[in-house]
């Protein structure tokens, strides 16, 4: 009798509170049933009828919703489906993907429908065995066909080692990013997390190199087999028994949008440019086209899935369309009259890079109107991508189609097939064309994992997000992907406190704590091991000195002050700037130390220290954000006018507004100062 595992459906909230991650671990070991081939299953297929429902960790208890993460509820909207495990009172008991992440909860029947009970039969799970896909792939797809029967999957071997692809897809760090609040997503490797415990920002200031996990996890296509994001491995050549059908589909994408079908505007005709248009005559024939014709238009021509043309400027240009790429405005007074719909060319860090990057690139192609930026896209899309092999959402992303280069990939979002997939999905249903005959390319890869998951016990994770010593300044300065340190003492300490941080709160460090340093020369090592069981060791060597060889450094770790790269923090509100010059030289009469106040120890105060070497150190009040020493109203409104963007503030200004040290200085810091300046909080230094 052949048995297989059902791949495991991990519901993590991450960075929710530890009551919530035991109850879903729980939940999630339920999930690890090993199924019989020869007997047949029943899946209960749930919808919802409702929009912005939040889905609730118990049956009776309306208000104790599932978060995923620390301030959002998992909320779900028409046309999403799952399925239906259970029922209770008033509730559905579910299985359902949200924003990656699978989820077990409640959802009222009231906002929810049954759609229909499935009998999935041994033979249908036979037969996609037979086609090539392992155990692990074989019971949800034999699902989805079951629901849908004119649907058909082909295996795809890549002959590619899971892991490897995970490394290449994570070099560089910026070939992956992502856009979210969930910093347990981010990548904690060299260029990604800098010195100061902030991520490095990508492209316009708000996405982030994604993770080993993060990557793994949407390289996995065994965490999409459902409805709603099975389409990202939907082949995007015209299907003629599909396609001429799907004219409701893409109005349903373009609804509502800037796109919407209801808009008609003129065009003017262009000229033939390097073989991307099509040829007219009379290049100034105006031609009455809407964006649903134009659409059609594109995927005739090009023989590509209109549905796909459609989602895809929608996941690049958003519901307003605002971006001044397709306004045929130009940037700077440069491109004025050319739209690049699809973001060809748009990469690089900072807008104006961007921008530049994308009107350059229309203008080149000549996509002087909207209908040549989407009929000529559609073109650039089919020949560079679509005729090389990378037919579907998942392989313009990931270039793993053989040769794989990891480099020919259309976006960085490594999301982005997850959210294209999902937009195909609604369009489909909406426009009540699902049951026509798709065609599914899904990647196979060897050596993969039994499962992979964004939640904590899922994590790689084996940096520090810190290191210290007291009394002991690191050489070099700390980062998460510097392993070697050398810091020095004086000959009078015999013990020093090793204290270090993980990247990951799943990580577990070994190595810290009060140790004794009774040679001349002292070797430590600090091991950090992920949940996962990798580990990455930190060497650390602690020498002893004479006071006069200490360096500026030195002095200011064992004076216990803050250094983040020279500039110095925790100093008392109002701390006199001669008191502080007084107190080094008390501690180290060999050094000589200067200052540029006479008054109160203020941010942007310099300090100057000189033993063993000389280093100016700039120092920093929390609160303190135009340079007085003070934080009252002034201080306040600053911080206002910066949240407004009528006047940002910038460098070391913008450090000393952040007073929680979150890495963004937003309402919560004007309240922190608020409090502060009213005696009912405190700004802690």
């Amino acid at each position: 009798m052949k048995q297989f595992t059902l791949f495991a459906i991990i519901n993590v909230i991450v960075g929710g509170k530890m009551r919530n991650i035991i109850f879903i671990i729980i939940v999630s070991i339920s999930f690890f049933a090993t199924l019989n081939v020869d007997a047949d299953t029943t899946y209960i297929k749930g919808k919802m009828t409702d929009t912005n429902v939040a889905l609730r960790r118990t049956s009776n208890n309306d208000l104790d919703r599932i978060k995923y993460d620390e301030n959002s509820t998992v909320t779900l909207s028409d046309p999403e489906t799952f399925e239906i495990i259970g029922e209770t009172g008033n509730y559905f008991k579910i299985n359902v993907q949200y924003k990656g992440i699978y989820y077990t909860g409640y959802i009222p029947t009231k906002y929810s429908k049954k759609v229909a009970t499935y009998t999935v039969k041994s033979q249908t799970v036979n037969e996609i065995l037979a086609l090539g896909f392992n155990e692990t792939y074989a019971y949800k797809l034999a699902v989805l066909k079951t629901i849908y029967p004119k649907w058909t999957f082909i295996p795809y071997e890549t002959n590619l080692d899971f892991n490897d692809v995970v490394d290449k897809q994570a070099n560089p760090v910026n070939k992956n990013l992502i856009n979210s609040s969930n910093k347990s997503l981010y990548s904690t490797e060299d260029g990604s997390l800098k010195a100061d415990g902030t991520f490095q920002k990508y492209d316009n200031g708000s996405w982030y190199a994604a993770s080993r996990q993060t990557i793994g996890y949407y390289l996995d296509p065994r965490n999409f087999f459902n409805e709603g994001h099975i389409f990202m491995f939907e082949t995007l050549q015209y299907n003629k028994s599909a396609h001429d059908k799907a004219r409701p589909a893409v109005q349903e994408v373009l609804r509502a949008t800037f796109m919407d079908p209801k808009t008609s505007f003129y065009k003017k005709a262009f000229a033939c440019k390097d073989g991307y248009q099509i040829c007219v005559d009379d290049i100034n024939k105006q031609i009455n086209k809407d964006y649903l014709d134009i659409f059609s238009d594109a995927g005739n021509i090009h023989d590509v899935n209109p549905v796909h043309l459609s989602t895809r400027v929608y996941q690049e240009q958003g519901l307003k369309g605002s971006s001044s790429i397709i306004s045929g405005n130009g940037y700077n007074g440069k491109h004025i009259g050319y739209f690049n719909h699809f973001n060809v060319a748009a990469s690089g860090n900072g807008a104006g890079t961007i921008i530049s990057g994308a009107l350059s690139s229309a203008e080149n192609r000549g996509w002087n109107s909207p209908y040549a930026s989407i009929v000529g896209g559609a073109e650039f899309i089919r020949k560079w991508y679509i005729g090389v092999g990378q037919d579907t959402v998942y392989f313009q992303k990931f270039d793993v189609v053989d040769p794989a280069s990891y480099s020919h990939q259309y976006m960085q979002n490594v999301t982005a097939p997850y959210s294209e997939g999902y937009f195909s999905y609604t369009a489909y249903e909406r426009g009540d064309v699902m049951n026509e005959a798709y065609t599914f390319k899904i990647p196979i890869y060897k050596n993969m994992p039994a499962y992979t998951t964004l939640g904590i016990e899922g994590s790689d994770d084996a940096n520090l997000s810190s290191l210290n010593v007291t009394g002991c300044s690191l050489m070099p300065t700390f980062s998460s992907s510097a392993v070697s340190y050398t810091c020095n003492v004086t000959n009078d300490i015999s013990s020093v406190k090793i204290s270090a941080t993980s990247t990951s709160k799943s990580a577990t460090i070994k190595g810290t704590g009060t140790v004794n340093i009774p040679s001349s020369e002292n070797n430590f090592e600090i091991i950090v091991t992920s949940a996962v069981g990798n580990s990455k060791s930190y060497n650390l060597k602690i020498i002893k000195v004479n006071k006069e060889e200490l360096t500026p450094d030195d002095i200011i770790s064992k004076l216990q002050i803050n250094n983040n790269s020279g500039v110095l923090s925790g100093f008392n509100i109002g701390t006199n700037a001669a008191e502080l010059v007084n107190n080094i030289k008390s501690l180290f009469p060999s050094s000589s130390v200067t200052i540029d106040s006479n008054k109160k120890i203020a941010t942007e105060t310099k300090l100057t220290v000189k033993n063993k070497g000389t280093k100016t150190y700039t120092l920093l009040i929390y609160g303190d954000n135009n340079g007085d020493g003070l934080v009252d109203i002034l201080d306040l409104l600053t911080v206002q006018k910066h949240i407004l963007g009528s006047k940002k503030l910038t460098n070391n200004y913008y450090k000393a507004s952040d007073t929680n040290k979150d890495g963004t200085v937003d309402i919560l810091d004007l309240l922190t100062i608020q409090k502060h300046i009213l005696g009912t909080g405190k700004i802690f230094q």
